[in-house]
């Protein structure tokens, strides 16, 4: 009987223990205990999901990465890929940044949060979002220096050029031309569009400075590149600013640009650019009234070149 006790009493303990104390909720997530930031509480409960977590730098660093991760493991595991694959992954990367935009939007950004937001809606291929995006974080942080700036300034000139905002795209490309850093690759690419976008126009007396530039800046990145890259980069700027310059009745530009890039191709050499620029000046009013029948210039097939955005 007293071992019988012993365990009765035992028992009533264990059930006094195990009672919820008054007023005190059972439910995780309305106890004190899963609130974050009250000392002496173990506030694991708390944690935010993954999404809430991330930065907007990490938002948009997962989506960039997306794509070249996959391709990545593919090698790895050597798994085959197509053309079919890749675009496929391509597709899911501009969705992943899409979604990621979205959530950071709702966040309501400021800052440098508004630039990721831009990178990210520009990965989405939302570029009227993309174009916003930038030209709202330019405004709101005029202090806004190097690369950030320089990204978003690429931003805005493209797809302000692609809307006929040539203006717009303009000025924000001789901020760009004043500031660090400029990749020869997207000084290149920028000149183009500003250049096309007033040829297409016809307003060549604005699009003449940015061919010029256009030309320069080919002969740089010309020298970083192999032979078929080189010839078409060198042969479609000089084409391109020779073209503007007949347009303008500046036969006599047309011939040096001409030849100058046939004395570049000497020293190369490239038969593809001497050939292109040995046709283009058969083409230009000036040198056929100037050249003989013994001095005529061979004319290469097919049709003219002319620089195009991409």
């Amino acid at each position: 009987m007293k071992n019988l006790f012993l365990c009765l009493a035992a028992l009533l303990c264990c059930f006094v223990v195990l009672q919820p104390a008054p007023g005190q909720a059972v439910d995780a997530k309305d106890s004190p205990a899963a609130r974050p930031g009250e000392p002496g509480k173990d506030n694991g409960a708390a944690k935010p999901d993954n999404n809430e977590a991330r930065t907007a730098a990490q938002f948009f660093e997962q989506a960039d990465n997306y794509a070249r991760n996959k391709f990545e493991e593919f090698k790895k595991r050597k798994m085959p890929f197509d053309r079919q694959l890749e675009e496929k992954i391509k597709q899911e990367q501009r969705d992943l940044a899409a979604q990621n935009a979205r959530t950071l939007a709702g966040r309501k950004p400021t800052g440098m949060d508004v630039y990721y937001l831009g990178l990210l809606y520009n990965l989405a291929r939302n570029f009227d979002d993309a174009l916003e995006t930038m030209r709202r974080f330019l405004t709101k942080n005029p202090e806004a220096s190097g690369e950030p700036a320089q990204n978003a300034r690429v931003v805005i000139i493209i797809q302000a050029a692609k809307k006929g905002l040539l203006p717009e795209a303009e000025s924000r490309l001789e901020e760009y031309a004043k500031n660090q850093p400029q990749p020869l690759e997207d000084r290149l690419s920028l000149e183009n569009w500003v250049t096309v976008g007033y040829f297409n126009l016809k307003n060549y007396e604005r699009a003449l400075p940015h061919a010029k530039q256009l030309w320069t800046t080919a002969q740089e990145v010309a020298r970083k590149k192999t032979s078929t890259a080189r010839d078409s980069t060198l042969n479609d700027a000089a084409i391109t600013l020779s073209e503007i310059d007949l347009k303008l009745k500046k036969n006599d530009d047309a011939i040096a640009v001409i030849q100058e890039l046939r004395q570049m191709a000497l020293g190369i050499p490239s038969a593809k650019t001497r050939w292109a620029s040995a046709g283009k000046l058969s083409r230009t009013p000036a040198w056929r009234a100037r050249s003989t029948s013994a001095t005529a210039q061979p004319r290469p097939r097919g049709t003219r070149c002319r620089m195009r955005p991409q």
